[in-house]
């Protein structure tokens, strides 16, 4: 019987092993394991699937990879769907997220800035509300919203988005419940904004979808098993059987 597992090393990363056993002596090997060679290049894992969490340096480098590589090299992904004259299309109102660094964002509203046509590139935030919704574009706070806020307090998928979009390179993030206005009685600015939002998603960047969150507190962030298998403790591999059949070798 052939037995074949993956191991996890901090440096060398996976390595798939294969190893002869006896199956009808207690499983006894019957030579040594053979590095047959790095998990990563056999199956295509990157080495973010061996992270622990989805908010690591890793996964968002990989992340920036992919966004790169599609903007380079995928001609249908971009917006040549669309009719030139949506193409430039712009939010109303964007998170200005600034520097990874800065404690504070701030609300921006794209017809009063002197040259707005400089924004670029934007991410768009994708995630169900829920019923615990807490940080909302209000009538009596979008004054507020305009200046310097520090949103540690605000719903999580909202702090994770400006994270993630500080990590991938682009400054600004509209999220619906923060750029439309939610609490008027004539509804007049979620009226005028509702119809847009599919141009929203369209021209945005990237959209951040919040999917293994059930409400707008769950986060974007969760702990996650490696693809590529086995757990490292104290810097040694531990082995994890990934299948083993009888009648592979005769």
């Amino acid at each position: 019987m052939i037995k074949i597992w993956e191991e996890s090393r901090i440096r060398e990363g996976p390595i798939l092993r294969i190893q002869l056993v006896d199956n009808g002596s207690g499983h006894k090997a019957l030579g040594r394991p053979l590095a047959v060679g790095e998990v990563n290049k056999l199956f295509g894992f990157h080495n973010c699937d061996a992270l622990d969490t989805t908010s690591s340096s890793g996964v968002m480098k990989w992340a920036r990879k992919q966004i790169d590589g599609c903007s380079r090299d995928h001609k249908r992904c971009g917006t040549d769907f669309m009719h030139r004259s949506l193409r430039d299309f712009r939010p109303t109102r964007l998170i200005d997220v600034g520097e990874n660094a800065d404690p504070d964002v701030r609300l921006i509203v794209t017809s009063e800035l002197s040259t707005p046509e400089t924004i670029k590139k934007y991410a768009a935030l994708s995630y169900c509300w829920g019923n615990s919704t807490k940080t909302l574009l209000l009538e009596q706070n979008i004054d507020d919203m305009k200046k310097p806020t520090d949103f540690s307090t605000w719903d999580k998928n909202y702090q994770h988005a400006i994270k993630i979009t500080r990590e991938l390179g682009i400054r600004y993030l509209w999220i619906d419940a923060l750029c439309i206005i939610q609490d008027q009685e004539s509804q007049e600015d979620w009226l005028k904004e509702a119809p847009t939002m599919g141009l929203v998603y369209a021209n945005a960047t990237c959209v951040l979808s919040a999917t293994a969150s059930t409400d707008s507190q769950g986060g974007c962030f969760f702990p996650k098993t490696s693809l590529a298998g086995a757990a490292t403790w104290a810097g040694r591999a531990t082995p994890r059987w990934m299948f083993s059949r009888q009648g592979d070798m005769t």
